[in-house]
């Protein structure tokens, strides 16, 4: 029979039993190795922020299909033509760039936030339907049809200061908005928003409105 090892701190890690015994990582065995797929997962690129930076593209993005938040506000980018091939996108800024399309947006069925405040975008039809879209933020920009907003049914916040958007009659429907920011568009009845019992925040600074009666249901 072979000599019985001595039990000793240090050599706990060769009998295995004790209050020697080692965490994972360390002593003298390695740490264990992440598979592949693990590994790759945790490597994955999620957030990207190139806010700022005197960009004019993006393409091409690095390892694009995995990006879910991206902010280009303050950037030269006007093409958005690479954000279409990002499928799991859901939040989107585009604050103070040149981008002036939402074309590629269009089938993005992932997006819930995006903000494209002081742009030249002057059309939104590309949001039309997209049903996930949860925040809309379009302050500053030419928009010249607010049509497309009736379709978007679960909006929960909603910004167009500065747009000349008076046609109130079109958030009727939009019963889940909690933040609405309409200031400065010279409106003067409010007679449209009665409806809208679950605003929490209302943004009206700066516009024509006498009477404010028509928000007395609102609690």
């Amino acid at each position: 029979m072979g000599r019985v090892q001595e039990w000793r701190p240090e050599n706990a890690w060769k009998i295995g039993v004790g209050p020697g015994k080692p965490r994972p990582g360390s002593g003298p065995h390695p740490p264990p190795r992440l598979g592949r797929d693990e590994a790759d997962a945790r490597a994955r690129l999620e957030q990207l922020s190139l806010s700022g930076n005197p960009i004019s593209s993006i393409a091409p993005l690095p390892d694009g299909s995995s990006i879910t938040h991206l902010w280009l506000d303050g950037t030269s980018v006007a093409d958005l033509s690479a954000v279409a091939s990002l499928a799991g996108l859901q939040r989107l800024t585009l604050d103070g760039s040149p981008a002036s399309s939402l074309e590629p947006l269009r089938n993005l069925s992932n997006l819930e936030f995006l903000s494209a405040r002081e742009t030249p975008i002057s059309d939104i039809g590309p949001l039309e339907g997209i049903a996930s879209l949860r925040q809309l933020y379009l302050g500053d920009s030419p928009i010249e049809g607010f049509e497309p907003l009736e379709s978007l049914d679960d909006l929960e916040g909603l910004g167009l200061e500065g747009t000349g958007f008076q046609a109130l009659d079109l958030l009727a429907g939009l019963s889940s908005l909690r933040f609405l920011f309409l200031d400065r568009n010279g409106i003067s009845s409010l007679e449209e928003l009665a409806s809208l019992d679950s605003l929490e925040s209302l943004g009206l600074s700066s516009n024509s409105i006498t009477d404010v009666g028509p928000l007395s249901g609102l609690e």
